[in-house]
């Protein structure tokens, strides 16, 4: 009987080094040499398993893609109810510090979009699903609201969110978390007072 293929499995595990590289290092800066230490593989077979740059940078952004756009259907199906439960799952205060996270690797994937058309028609597409989807979210949890207000309070909040989450490498900032924490609350209650 013949062994199972080990390709997906090595696959899986290269797109996953690969993206840590990217948060670390930016696209430009996550070399195949990189991507292949932090796999723990040989260099070579790195091209056996998922091909040459372009191939790789493809297979990483669709893999990032799908695994926010089920993210995101499920932050849309969580039928939050209060303001503190939304703050809690976007604030995540249980990050660990210097996890490489979906908002590093997509702030590196913003950052070479500037260079690559196709990255960033993407990555375009990416943060409108994204702000349409949490607009979604506020429109559920505050149906009086005005779509004009929950357009604002959505950017603002979203501003707030991926400021705080690409601070991330700097280290820990409990206080700045919590005044953003109080800054997201108090967008919220314009929402709230509809």
């Amino acid at each position: 009987m013949p062994r199972p293929s080990l390709k997906q499995q090595r696959k899986e595990e290269i797109l996953h080094a690969y993206e840590t590289c990217i948060a670390l290092y930016g696209v430009e800066g996550a070399t195949l040499q990189k991507i292949a230490e932090t796999a723990g593989i040989a260099r070579p077979l790195l091209r056996h398993y998922v091909g040459n740059n372009d191939e790789l940078l493809n297979q990483a952004v669709d893999r990032f893609l799908i695994r926010s756009d089920a993210q995101m259907n499920q932050f849309i199906d969580s039928n939050l109810q209060q303001s503190s439960e939304l703050i809690e799952i976007l604030l995540d205060y249980g990050q660990a510090e210097g996890q490489v996270n979906d908002v590093t690797i997509a702030l590196a994937l913003m950052i070479a979009s500037q260079t690559r058309p196709e990255l960033k028609l993407k990555m375009n597409q990416w943060f409108n699903q994204v702000s349409q989807g949490f607009d979604i979210v506020l429109t559920k949890m505050y149906p009086k609201a005005e779509v004009t207000q929950v357009k604002t309070v959505s950017a603002g909040i979203l501003g707030i969110y991926f400021n705080v989450d690409s601070l991330l490498p700097l280290g820990h900032f409990v206080t700045y978390r919590e005044y953003s924490r109080q800054a997201m609350q108090q967008l919220l209650l314009i929402l709230e007072n509809t």
